[in-house]
């Protein structure tokens, strides 16, 4: 979970991330959307900011036809929810890979959901994870797609990320299709959100 702060916004250098995910599929993002990920800033501490937020950039691809998601997240408040969707101990630095992966894969499915405008669920195809330190404790990034042929207009997004965990989490989903934009934001116990963007601005 990432805590606001009046800094997170300002704009830093962008540092490659491990490599934990393939180049290729991090080619698969595009550069505009990694950095601009890099340019939301860190985590800051539990103790000074008790709001529990998170965010996630969705940019639909008209050439693939797939929304690529990135969703970041506070590291530890991640584990403890895997603990819980598991029911078994989850480290970033002991569990195996594979078993680590497929651990994300089933948690994000369960919490992160994308409608067709017919309302047909999309089946999320998971590609990796980065951590990002920030300006204070470790946050982490997830990376998955969603094929959505029929474009994002009328399309569907919930993103409950950790509201099952932590009482009043609030999470938002910036939705971008070449120029156009929107963000969606999500309440606990909250239902999907359709996508609609904003008319433009007309002289």
């Amino acid at each position: 979970t990432r805590r606001t702060r009046a800094s997170a916004n300002r704009r830093r250098p962008f540092a490659p991330p491990p490599p934990l995910i393939p180049v290729t599929l991090f080619r698969q993002l595009g550069l505009r959307l990694l950095f601009a990920l890099a340019s939301l800033g860190g985590a800051t501490s539990l103790i000074a900011h008790p709001v529990h937020t998170s965010h996630a950039e969705a940019d639909y691809r008209r050439e693939t036809q797939r929304l690529e998601v990135a969703l970041n997240v506070f590291a530890d408040d991640l584990l403890l929810a895997l603990h819980r969707h598991t029911g078994r101990e989850i480290s970033y630095e002991q569990t195996p890979t594979t078993e680590l992966d497929a651990a994300l894969h089933d948690y994000i499915t369960a919490h992160f959901r994308v409608l067709s405008r017919e309302g047909l669920p999309q089946i999320l195809q998971w590609v990796g994870r980065a951590f990002d330190r920030g300006d204070g404790e470790r946050s982490l990034w997830l990376f998955c797609e969603f094929p959505l042929p029929g474009g994002p207009d009328g399309a569907q997004l919930r993103h409950a990320l950790l509201q099952e965990t932590f009482t009043g989490q609030h999470n938002t989903v910036t939705v971008r299709d070449g120029p156009r934009r929107v963000t969606l934001t999500f309440a606990p116990n909250g239902d999907a959100k359709r996508i609609t963007f904003p008319e433009p601005d007309r002289e």
